[in-house]
C-alpha cells in the first residue's frame, strides 16, 4: 500500500474509503489474526457450537452455557454439557468482553443471540435483567434479541410472562420440536409430552415472539418414517405458526440410505406445506458457520 503501489480510483472521498480500509485490512497478519483467536477462545470458552439460520449474523452473548437436558441422542453440540448460568457480575463482564472482542464491528449487527442451548430456560427475572443489561450496554437492535428454547425445561410461562419478555427485546425464539411422535421423542432424549411442547410454543405466539421449529428429518429411521413425519405433520399444525415463522426441516446424516433421505426431504415438505403457514426451508446444521 506504499503510495503508487496500487490506483484506486481518481481520488475523493471513495477511494479514500477505499484505500482506508485496505490498510486496516493490511494491518491483520497472522500474528494479529492469531490474538484475535485466542482473545475469542477466551469470550466463548466453548466456541458458539449452532445457531439458527436466520440469526447467523447476530452478536451472541452468553447468559448461561451449555444444556438444560444435554441427554439427546442425536446432538453432536450439547450431550453431556450442563447447564451452567452466569451470575450477574461474571454476566457483565462477559458483555464487557464481548463488546472489546466486537469492537467497531459491533455496528454492523443489527440483531443478537442468547447462547447458549437454551438461554429462553432462564428464569423471567434472570431473563429482564440480562436483556435489560444489554440494552444498556448494546443498545436495542432492530432485529431484537433471540435464543433458543427448550420449551420441556423452561419455566411455564403465560401468554403476558412473554410479552413482558419481547417488550424487554426477546423477539424471537427457536425450538427442537425433532418429531411430534411422543415415542420417538422420548427415545431422543426428549420429553413425550407433545402437549405440553405445544402449549409452550402456542404461549410464546400469544405473548408476541416469532418462532422457529426445527424438526429431525430421518429420525427413528426408515420403520418409524410414516408414524414420525404424520405426528409431526400434526403437531406443527397446532403450534398457530404464522408467516413471521419458520420451520426448518434438518436432516439427521446417517439415518436414512443418502437416497432415501433426498426422497423424506420431498415428503416432509409436501406433508408441511398444508399444515402450518410457517416458512419451511431446509436446514443442514452441519454446515453451520459463525460469521463474525
Amino acid at each position: 500500500l506504499e503510495r503508487g503501489a496500487l490506483r484506486v480510483g481518481e481520488g475523493g472521498a471513495a477511494s479514500d474509503d477505499v484505500r482506508a480500509a485496505l490498510t486496516r485490512a493490511a494491518a491483520w497478519d497472522a500474528a494479529r489474526h492469531d490474538a484475535q483467536a485466542r482473545r475469542a477462545r477466551g469470550v466463548y470458552p466453548d466456541g458458539i457450537p449452532i445457531l439458527p439460520p436466520h440469526r447467523y449474523r447476530d452478536v451472541v452473548v452468553e447468559p448461561a452455557r451449555g444444556c438444560p437436558n444435554g441427554r439427546c441422542s442425536f446432538c453432536a453440540f450439547y450431550r453431556g454439557r450442563r447447564f451452567d448460568v452466569l451470575d450477574d457480575a461474571t454476566f457483565d463482564a462477559h458483555l464487557a468482553d464481548v463488546v472489546g472482542l466486537h469492537g467497531a464491528a459491533l455496528a454492523s449487527h443489527d440483531g443478537v443471540f442468547l447462547g447458549s442451548a437454551s438461554a429462553a430456560s432462564l428464569g423471567n427475572d434472570v431473563l429482564l435483567r440480562r436483556l435489560a443489561r444489554l440494552d444498556a450496554v448494546l443498545g436495542r437492535r432492530s432485529r431484537g434479541v433471540a435464543a433458543f428454547l427448550d420449551p420441556d425445561r423452561a419455566p411455564r410461562r403465560t401468554a403476558a410472562d412473554w410479552a413482558r419478555l419481547v417488550d424487554a427485546g426477546l423477539v424471537d425464539l427457536t425450538v427442537g420440536l425433532e418429531t411430534g411422535d411422543a415415542g420417538l421423542r422420548t427415545e431422543a432424549g426428549k420429553s413425550g409430552d407433545v402437549a405440553a411442547f405445544v402449549d409452550g410454543v402456542r404461549g410464546a405466539k400469544a405473548g408476541g415472539a416469532r418462532v422457529a421449529v426445527c424438526v429431525l428429518v430421518g429420525l427413528g429411521g426408515l420403520a418409524s418414517a410414516d408414524r414420525h413425519r404424520e405426528a409431526s405433520r400434526e403437531a406443527l399444525a397446532r403450534l398457530g405458526l404464522d408467516a413471521r415463522d419458520h420451520v426448518y426441516l434438518s436432516p439427521l446424516t446417517g439415518s436414512l440410505p443418502p437416497d432415501r433421505l433426498v426422497a423424506e426431504e420431498r415428503a416432509w415438505r409436501e406433508a408441511t406445506a398444508g399444515a402450518t403457514a410457517a416458512r419451511v426451508s431446509p436446514y443442514g446444521a452441519d454446515a453451520f458457520v459463525a460469521l463474525a
